[in-house]
């Protein structure tokens, strides 16, 4: 962990934003969703956003006694390519038509539930994945037994439904399942450990880390050694995961496009080290580099089948562009940073 953001000083003016409630992140686009109430206040959310450079999407909304709803995530939740919502609960019309405008641009399926339907937590779900990074999506006994078969049809389109029992906390501490769950994104502690990111200095650490690009990148497709290095190698920021045992483990390269624009390009992972977050933890690094230099957008060439680890990064698909060696796609991808 690398950074701690603290908000505590809004408290003293009585300004809030309560814990995963209040927000609804859309973390594909960098959007965060929040229903204005006494428990999601404006103030801290523009500066949360600010510092995590997301755009904040802010709305009103009323219950059947006409009281703002307490949390985002009572009426709303967003998946990668979903989102539940109860337009109901949405008094305002531009309001409303402004948010469902904002969910089909960024290609949401949108699945509505009733004010019933929300009472009984049908909106309080979250869409995580498993070891197999296969989608799940998370809801409470209570929320599925309210959806109709045309809404289960719908959400298992993008995961397996994973339904629980809570009665005690839907009943007592008036929340489900979303507010029980955190998303957490860093790699897991004890991969995270395992490795460390550093810049080849030697000439030794260089040999090592052209030898890895080429092994993983070039060898394959019986390309000489040597056509894993370009003109930029001397100007570009490398970076290398080196196990415990010294291992490297994966490699990676950044080179600055523009003023506003980096590349990533070359990323190689070891095949006995793929599957333990080495590539997450080279492309967060890389990220880390872009972002201090000023640039505000990440772009690369992603081979497909690299596509949905990048798209889980929360890049975005530019378009299909060429054919490495007559049989390698590639996708142009990019990311805000």
């Amino acid at each position: 962990m690398s950074e701690i953001i603290n908000l505590s000083d809004y408290e003293k003016h009585l300004k809030f934003l309560e814990g995963t409630g209040s927000i609804v992140f859309d973390h594909l686009n960098r959007i965060a969703y929040v229903a204005l109430s006494a428990r999601s206040h404006i103030e801290p959310l523009q500066k949360l956003t600010e510092l995590l450079n997301y755009q904040a999407h802010t709305f009103h909304t009323a219950d059947y006694a006409g009281n703002p709803i307490y949390h985002t995530n009572v009426m709303m939740s967003v998946g990668n390519h979903f989102a539940v919502v109860c337009t109901s609960s949405m008094p305002n019309e531009n309001e409303r038509n402004a948010l469902l405008a904002g969910l089909e641009n960024n290609s949401k399926e949108l699945i509505e539930i009733t004010g019933q339907q929300m009472v009984a937590y049908a909106g309080n779900m979250l869409e995580v994945s498993n070891s197999k990074e296969e989608p799940l999506l998370l809801l409470s006994e209570t929320a599925i037994k309210s959806l109709t078969p045309n809404h289960v049809k719908s959400l298992e389109k993008y995961g397996s439904l994973v339904p629980v029992s809570i009665p005690v906390i839907e009943r007592i501490g008036g929340g489900s399942i979303r507010c029980m769950v955190a998303e957490i994104f860093l790699p897991e502690s004890s991969k995270f450990t395992r490795f460390n990111i550093l810049q080849p200095q030697s000439n030794s650490d260089f040999e090592k880390y052209y030898g890895l690009r080429w092994r993983v990148l070039r060898e394959p497709w019986n390309q000489p050694q040597g056509s894993e290095r370009d003109d930029l190698e001397p100007t570009s920021i490398h970076r290398m995961a080196v196990a415990e045992n010294g291992l490297v483990a994966g490699v990676a390269r950044l080179h600055y496009l523009n003023e506003t624009e980096a590349q990533i390009r070359f990323m190689a992972v070891a095949p006995e080290f793929q599957g333990k977050g080495v590539g997450k933890i080279l492309v967060y690094a890389l990220e880390l580099e872009a972002k201090k230099s000023g640039r505000k957008r990440v772009f690369l060439q992603a081979r497909e089948k690299a596509v949905p680890f990048y798209l889980r990064l929360g890049y975005s698909i530019v378009e299909k562009t060429f054919l490495l060696y007559e049989q390698i796609q590639h996708f142009s991808m990019e990311k805000e940073v």
